[in-house]
């Protein structure tokens, strides 16, 4: 936090936000212990499975499928009841046993599901946890800033009303009879001199307590399009999706028992980090409804946001900080905190002009030294004071310090002593010192796809990069190419001989990917899984709760694919049955013969045309009104039953029709909203990155 000499309000301001983030830290221990524990069973489990059967030799893949599907022992489907008991909330309890009823159907189960069971049972088990430790940590923190708000409030009115005379005195605060009085109090001998009680027109001066109802109102409230505890679920959901994809005969015939420790270990650890963010985010969030509440019941009218004077604050909060809103119109995300996940901004309430007044202390982030700038100086003007100071180069390495201070760490950890001791690094500081000495000003002239287009001849060849090279200089989209370009360095290519996958910014490509099949034109698949995996770092990008940019609530893509897709087929059901045509007024109230109607329509377009039509064929599927592989290709239904996959799906091949003309006309022709959407989430990550 930034060592500023505040008024006594922003310093109280920043004190709670403070409070509410060390209590957070002995929550999220908590949860992380969880995460550990449930890590190590589930390595565990795996560990015993390579030990005993696939250690032993190199087995084939016939083989290894042949091990997997060998029944477990009955004594195993007793662990999954137990695993089951284990868990005390109703709804996660009920879902566990419903699993549990559907495996029990066929009485013995094969390893590869005994193994998806257990990482199923233990994502609920940690949802559990989280829940549980969460829950009471936010109703603690409801009411602390609830009871902070009306101190707050009491005191701020008090204050601007009462004129008292300071001859070598000071005033202080005292409570009596449950009202808050005003003391004035001799400096040396600390007695107090006189009481004065506040008038009795001032706004309300009890103390009272948040009612359970509004306590479970803020609990329960929705914002960016979910509450806290639906939060936890989907999380842990992705989680037991993930991990189930890790265990697959492919996967365990690829890889080895250290190799799948690494990658169980990868899927926890993203886990945790979107966990961690949820406690701290919905807390801030939290604390924020309780502290508006308060305000308003003691008569607050005006807020002032305050951001933290350091290069780690958002673009968003840089552009709020100082701003001056309405209590009643108070919004969060628009003009109130968190305006996103992670968010260190506070709100504090105005009771005077003079409050905003007056000179405070900041710290020049460049040099480390303290120095004074007005009160209302926001965070531009204090950042053009060092750019006036210092000037753009310095200033830019300070700010690619903090930037890139955790790769940056990464990298030095892995410095050998020779290497330290040839260059003089002596600590950190010394390391990232020496790597920015050289730091110019970028030009935009530069290159900046050359280095990591080099990473994928590496990982591909040369014959492939070069595909790649000519096919990212003629993309017709000059955002996603520019977002492309920027971001390839963050991807880790990995070339494979078995089905494409991108986990997090990890692609895998096989060389059909770059040949062409079928149903995709050389290169498509590439953009497809390109198109993932920006799709994931765009979470990151944006600060979004969600694990994908296109899940994220704001941008309703899910709503424009489907309205897009009854559109598009009222529009063919017109044509084939005439005007009499009644449209329908969503996709599942398509009758079986408009189904089949549509089918035949697409069917005999996708078979002159595979490799434009095989992106309809799994957005259809996706709606779960059309049979599996509807057109020839798709997903399978039970993949669509995954919160998010029809909205990533949308943007891969929105972003593969890049390097098909037909398949980008059809895609635009069929989806004339949900493209636009696309444009938008690759516009934004773009401005955010």
């Amino acid at each position: 936090m930034t060592k500023k000499k505040l008024t006594y309000y922003e310093k109280r301001a920043i004190r709670e936000e403070e409070e509410v983030q060390r209590s957070a830290d002995y929550v999220e221990n908590q949860v992380r212990n969880a995460y550990s524990k449930t890590q190590s069973y589930l390595t565990g489990e795996v560990k015993k499975i390579y030990k005993r059967y696939l250690n032993k030799t190199d087995k084939t893949e016939a083989e290894v499928k042949k091990i997997l599907n060998t029944s477990v022992e009955p004594a195993e489907l007793v662990k999954l009841k137990q695993l089951t008991k284990s868990i005390d909330n109703p709804q996660l309890k009920t879902e566990s046993q419903n699993y549990l009823d559907g495996l029990a159907v066929k009485h013995r189960i094969r390893r590869l599901e005994d193994l998806k069971a257990k990482s199923y049972l233990v994502s609920k088990q940690v949802a559990n946890v989280q829940l549980d430790k969460q829950t009471d940590f936010y109703i603690d923190t409801i009411h602390k800033a609830y009871n902070n708000a009306a101190v707050e409030s009491i005191i701020g009115h008090a204050d601007s009303g009462v004129r008292a005379v300071n001859d070598g005195k000071y005033k202080s605060w005292a409570v009596q009879d449950g009202k808050l009085v005003h003391e004035l109090i001799d400096s040396e001998s600390g007695k107090v001199l006189d009481t004065i009680k506040v008038a009795k027109d001032e706004p309300v001066t009890e103390f009272k307590e948040l009612s359970t109802k509004y306590v479970r109102n803020i609990l329960d409230s929705n914002w960016e399009g979910s509450n806290y505890s639906k939060r936890i679920w989907n999380d842990t959901e992705l989680l037991a999706e993930r991990l189930e994809e890790l265990f697959t005969v492919e996967a365990m015939t690829g890889m080895s028992e250290q190799e799948m420790a690494k990658a169980i270990a990868k899927e926890f650890e993203t886990s945790m980090y979107v966990a961690r963010r949820l406690i701290r985010t919905e807390a801030n969030y939290m604390a924020g409804q309780a502290k508006l509440k308060g305000w308003k019941e003691h008569g607050v009218k005006e807020y002032v946001i305050v951001a933290i004077l350091d290069f780690k604050t958002s673009v968003t909060c840089q552009d709020q900080d100082g701003k001056r809103y309405k209590v009643e119109d108070a919004e969060v995300g628009v003009n109130y905190n968190p305006f996103h996940p992670f968010c260190r901004s506070v709100a504090r309430a105005i009771f005077s002009e003079m409050s905003l007044s007056g000179d405070r202390k900041a710290i020049d982030r460049v040099t480390g030294e303290a120095f004074t700038i007005k009160q209302s100086t926001t965070y531009k003007e204090w950042e053009k004071m060092l750019l006036d100071k210092h000037g753009e180069k310095d200033l830019n390495i300070a700010k690619n310090k903090v930037k890139n201070y955790r790769s940056d760490l990464a990298k030095y950890n892995k410095l050998t002593d020779d290497y330290k001791k040839e260059r003089d690094i002596k600590n950190f500081n010394d390391y990232q010192e020496q790597k920015y000495k050289d730091y110019k000003l970028k030009s935009k002239k530069v290159n900046k796809t050359q280095e990591p287009i080099s990473k994928f001849e590496e990982a591909f060849g040369n014959n492939n990069y070069n595909k790649f090279k000519k096919s990212l200089e003629n993309l017709p989209n000059s955002e996603f190419k520019e977002l492309l370009s920027k971001h390839l360095d963050k991807v880790e290519f990995v070339k494979t001989d078995d089905k494409n996958v991108v986990r997090g910014q990890e692609v895998n490509l096989n060389q059909k990917t770059f040949d062409g099949t079928d149903s995709k034109k050389s290169m498509q698949s590439v953009y497809h899984e390109l198109g993932h995996a920006l799709d994931n770092l765009g979470s990151e990008v944006l600060d979004s709760d969600y694990y994908r940019a296109s899940s994220m609530p704001k941008y309703q893509l899910k709503k424009s694919i489907q309205k897009d897709l009854l559109n598009t087929f009222n529009r063919d059901l017109r044509e084939i049955n005439g005007e009499s045509y009644v449209n329908a007024k969503s996709i599942k109230k398509l009758s079986i013969y408009d189904e089949s109607a549509i089918v035949r329509k697409y069917k005999t377009l996708a078979g002159e045309n595979p490799q434009t039509y095989s992106s309809l064929s799994d957005m259809m599927e996706s709606t779960g009104k059309f049979v599996e592989y509807p057109l020839g290709h798709g997903h399978g239904l039970k993949y669509w039953k995954v919160s998010g996959n029809q909205e990533a799906e949308f943007f891969a091949h929105m972003s593969e029709s890049l390097v098909n003309d037909e398949a980008r006309k059809m895609m635009y022709d069929t989806f004339p909203t949900a493209s636009k959407k696309w444009e938008e989430i690759i516009s934004d990550i773009l401005k955010g990155g």
